[in-house]
């Protein structure tokens, strides 16, 4: 039997026994790494049910996505929870992934599936012709296709994560036509994950649908997920929708579907900048008393990046900033 074992545990075990609190325990660690709002907290615990779920919701779930837009089609038989890359991928061939990303992916790919999750790296330094740091280009995919051919990993198909988890960044509807387009000369499947969605709360944010794209190329090589976790702010809360056209991804999913998930880890573990290094920061920065998830989980390609979760009370964000 497969495993894995997941050395960011030993860190959360210690997160989670030393936790800070401004009372009662003013020494403990400060959490800064879990994408939630503690703010709203007080608010939530008065208006929280504990359910064991509801029957029709499959059917409200399809209405809520039909009336969103999404005309139905004959060959169209379904809206399915989350999606799996077993179905989809044979093992060991590859999938292309704009890094950094979010790390759970790996284990998402590894575990079961045993796809082979190969980063698109994308810089901090913006390069010729690119308007941000991190910026996406079809360039860098054909120079990931080329090098992961050159490795002798078989390409199947292509991640977009839109909005991006960690980067926040969005794809523009000229960016995700040029990427679909890309796809198609090289027979990819692409998965896009919008789980993000709805949460473009900035003023002149416009997240674009990939659903809502015309003239798309290969309509039935494109997957597309959904959640309520993120949009809705229901963290942990496991219930999602997969979009696809295509018979044998259907097929495969609903005459086999199971749910099947784990904790994934960074691998590697600053004062050079490496990623040994960064691991070496982040346990000093622990060790003091501040949690932030390193870069290595999220496979960024440059090592010393760590994410900030700053929804938090502003005296407790200070002193963990100190």
């Amino acid at each position: 039997m497969q495993t894995y074992t997941s050395l960011l545990d030993r860190y959360l075990t210690r997160l989670k026994a030393n936790p800070y609190h401004n009372t009662k325990n003013p020494q403990g660690i400060i959490e800064m790494m879990t994408s939630e709002n503690p703010l709203v907290f007080d608010l939530l615990k008065e208006k929280l049910i504990v359910s064991n779920g509801c029957t029709p919701i499959m059917d409200s779930l399809g209405y809520a996505i039909a009336d969103a837009g999404v005309k139905p089609r004959g060959d169209q038989k379904g809206i399915f929870p989350q999606s799996d890359y077993h179905y989809i991928f044979k093992q060991k061939e590859g999938l292309l992934i704009p890094s950094p990303f979010h790390g759970a992916f790996m284990v998402d790919f590894q575990t079961r599936s045993r796809v082979v999750p190969f980063p698109v790296p994308l810089s901090s330094e913006i390069g010729p012709g690119e308007t941000q740091p991190f910026e996406l280009t079809v360039a860098k995919l054909e120079s990931a296709l080329k090098k992961a051919t050159e490795q002798g990993v078989k390409i199947r198909g292509l991640l977009l994560c839109n909005p991006s988890n960690p980067l926040g960044t969005t794809y523009s509807e000229e960016l995700l036509q040029d990427c679909l387009k890309f796809a198609a000369r090289h027979c990819l499947h692409v998965i896009v994950d919008e789980v993000y969605m709805l949460c473009g709360f900035k003023e002149g944010c416009s997240v674009t649908n990939v659903l809502s794209l015309k003239n798309v190329p290969n309509k039935e090589m494109i997957h597309v997920m959904w959640g309520f976790s993120k949009d809705f702010g229901l963290s942990g809360f496991r219930c999602g929708v997969l979009h696809t056209l295509n018979k044998d991804v259907y097929q495969a999913i609903s005459s086999g579907y199971s749910r099947f998930q784990d904790l994934p880890t960074p691998t590697q573990v600053l004062p050079t900048n490496t990623f040994e290094g960064e691991m070496e920061l982040f346990n000093r920065l622990l060790d003091n008393g501040v949690a932030l998830y390193p870069g290595a989980w999220f496979v960024c390609a440059e090592p010393g990046w760590f994410r900030l979760v700053f929804a938090m009370e502003s005296e407790i964000l200070q002193l963990g900033k100190l």
